[in-house]
């Protein structure tokens, strides 16, 4: 089992390093937490895969500015780790052991899209996977290095002073 720490709350999201200086900072605007929120933190404290998926969707959102290709590694890790959650047994069923042989999950694309329609419309779902081909993109960084994003074109050079 890994160790984790206790779910807390993170910091704010950075702005980006090529745009400090032309993005002010947020106003804050203090608003009650809703009551849902205790009980959803104490579900966070007890489902260490919805703690670790809503802690990968938090380091998308930190990578999304800079690193695209590596954002979607991350969410589609999130979506991956959510999937596992006890949290939605009910709607995915159990998940499959991996083989012993070579850690591969059967079935993970499918999972993978069963997990997004839960939170998708069909029209999002119809970007997403046909048109956008957002697992196989993630797929092709994470086992294959490919960059989708504007990493390319701009390579190294745009991360230069």
């Amino acid at each position: 089992m890994i160790w984790r720490l206790p779910p807390r709350v993170p910091e704010s999201w950075p702005t980006p390093l090529r745009a400090e200086g032309l993005v002010s900072d947020p106003v804050e605007y203090p608003e009650p937490l809703p009551v849902w929120v205790a009980p959803a933190w104490d579900v966070l404290g007890s489902d260490p895969q919805l703690s670790m998926g809503l802690t990968m969707w938090h380091e998308c959102l930190l990578l999304t500015a800079e690193f695209p290709s590596y954002a979607l590694v991350a969410l589609g890790g999130c979506i991956e780790e959510l999937s596992r959650s006890v949290a939605f047994q009910d709607q995915l069923g159990e998940m499959p052991p991996a083989c012993s042989q070579c850690g591969n999950v059967p079935g993970a694309a499918s999972r993978f899209w069963e997990m997004v329609a839960l939170v998708a419309s069909i029209d999002e779902l119809s970007q997403l996977r046909p048109q956008w081909h957002v697992y196989g993109k993630r797929s092709k960084t994470a086992h294959g290095s490919a960059l989708h994003g504007f990493e390319p074109y701009f390579g190294a050079l745009f991360y230069f002073d």
